[in-house]
């Protein structure tokens, strides 16, 4: 492999890890307003939310991008939820009068915070630490 073939597969394993920094901290906000509005009776369905990170191997995902040479062989998804089994019972429950908190408690902030995730994501990606190669010209 040659100084540019590793230098451009160094830059691209430190944006795509910036990606996963980016989305983790997006999710870990979307989280934080899900549980705001979450209705609360016992307090354990707040209490269950989560974020986290998982790189799924995709087997016709890494075909096309080994295509197209590149040397990314996962999908970086970072998934936010509750892991009571009654969650989704209350938050489509949008009949109920709620004393504490509401109903579509994590689709509601998904949507009216979309940019804002956006805007988390991208400046995750500005501000990580992604080097410069080093290569000459007639190393190209």
């Amino acid at each position: 492999m040659s100084k540019f073939d590793q230098n451009i597969s160094f830059v691209q394993k430190q944006m795509a890890e910036n990606l996963e920094d980016g989305l983790h901290l997006a999710g870990l906000t979307l989280q934080a307003e899900a549980q705001r509005l979450c209705p609360v009776d016992t307090g354990a369905l707040r209490a269950s939310a989560f974020t986290r990170k998982s790189k799924k191997n995709k087997s016709l995902v890494r075909k096309v991008l080994k295509m197209f040479g590149v040397q990314q062989h996962y999908e970086i998804e970072v998934e936010v939820g509750f892991t009571q089994d009654y969650g989704v019972y209350v938050h489509e429950n949008v009949g109920a009068n709620f004393t504490v908190g509401q109903a579509k408690f994590l689709e509601q902030p998904s949507r009216t915070l979309a940019t804002r995730l956006g805007s988390v994501i991208a400046a995750s990606m500005k501000s990580g630490n992604v080097s410069k190669p080093n290569i000459s010209d007639d190393q190209v």
